[in-house]
This record gives structure tokens, sequence and C-alpha cells, in this order.
């Protein structure tokens, strides 16, 4: 871009214009290229953490009566409730 700028100052301007013109669809080309192979790396790193991390195990239920399947509550409001618990001893009002 500099040598274009100096190019057309002296006195050459259609010489500057078109080496403006290579630079900036240099640069382009480039970036074009650069933003295809960070997105290869991102969906090569997504399928590695789909296929390669372990999945969380399931939590299993205690069998018992109906009665007392339907009162316990189920993993996610315990692991909740004892989130909002260990929050509310951290940070006292």
């Amino acid at each position: 871009m500099i040598a274009a700028h100096q190019a057309s100052h002296a006195g050459l301007a259609h010489l500057g214009s078109r080496l403006k013109d290579a630079a900036i669809l240099a640069f382009l080309h480039s970036f074009a290229g650069g933003c295809l192979v960070a997105g290869g790396v991102a969906a090569a790193g997504a399928l590695v953490a789909i296929f390669l991390l372990p999945a969380r195990p399931r939590e299993t239920r205690v069998t018992g009566t109906d009665s007392q399947l339907a009162s316990a509550p189920d993993g996610d409001d315990v692991q909740a409730a004892s989130l909002r618990g260990a929050g509310a001893r951290r940070h006292p009002r």
C-alpha cells in the first residue's frame, strides 16, 4: 500500500492503482484461506470433544413404590438445590 501511494505521488497513478488493487486482493485471498483453516480446526475440535470426551453418567433411581418415586426429586432438582445452598453460604446477604 505504501509503494502504491508513493507511485501515485511520483506520477504513476495507473501503476499505483494496480499495485493497490493487487495488495488488497492478496490480503483478502489470504484472509479467506485463513478463515477456512480456522473453521476446519474448530470443526475438528468439536468432533474430538464429541467422540473422545466421556459423557456424564446418568443417575439411577432407587426402585420402590410409586409414592416414593413420585415424592423423590430428580437429580437436577437436588443438584440445583445444593448449588443454591452452597451459594448462600458463600455470599451471605
